[in-house]
């Protein structure tokens, strides 16, 4: 058996989502060796708001959001998803051993292809966790009809172009002051990762 098992749960008909852009996506659980990944739901608040507030795991990102923005974009993501949504589909990981809450990662539509991100508890870097997710959602991706990926990292976060050059994404561009973070500009890249069959 694969390292990586897959489980999608789609609550209306039978047809892949590609196929019925209709179908609201209720439930998506990815499975790994290590790790669970469900759609997050209002119950995961606490977890959001925790990675969310925290400026050190938010030191690459952007800058701290107000509690009421980070409420405004939480009561965003946890809408109903299918693969013709505009919002992130946002995906809730656990520890599968301990069922410890790790972090959170996902995907959005853009034009052809889907952007991904990720934040994790500091405590859970280094951990090969990233690697792991992101190797998951790719699948999952791929079984969606999405063949493109893109990820858009700040220029000097180095763990996460690690990330995902692991997960076979390469360079693609370079845009100069597009982030800003405490009041400074920063350049951000972009890392692409294409399905060839």
């Amino acid at each position: 058996m694969s390292a990586l098992k897959k489980r999608v749960f789609i609550s209306l008909g039978v047809l892949p989502l590609n196929q019925r852009k209709d179908l609201p996506l209720e439930m998506c659980d990815l499975e790994t060796d290590r790790l669970y990944l469900r759609k997050t739901t209002a119950d995961d608040w606490e977890k959001y708001h925790a990675l969310n507030s925290n400026a050190e795991v938010l030191r690459y990102c952007f800058d701290v959001p107000t509690n009421e923005e980070i409420r405004k974009e939480f009561d965003i993501r946890i809408q109903p998803w299918n693969s013709s949504s505009e919002h992130w589909l946002n995906l809730t990981i656990f520890e599968k051993d301990k069922g410890d809450f790790i972090g959170m990662t996902g995907l959005r539509n853009a034009n052809s292809a889907a952007e991904v991100g990720f934040l994790f508890l500091l405590q859970h870097h280094r951990l090969g966790y990233g690697t792991e997710s992101l190797k998951a959602l790719k699948e999952y991706a791929i079984s969606l009809g999405i063949r493109e990926l893109f990820a858009r990292i700040v220029k000097g976060n180095n763990a996460s172009i690690r990330l995902v050059e692991k997960c076979g994404f390469s360079f693609y561009t370079e845009r100069e002051n597009v982030v800003r973070i405490n009041g400074i500009y920063h350049d951000g890249l972009i890392y692409k990762w294409r399905h060839e069959p």
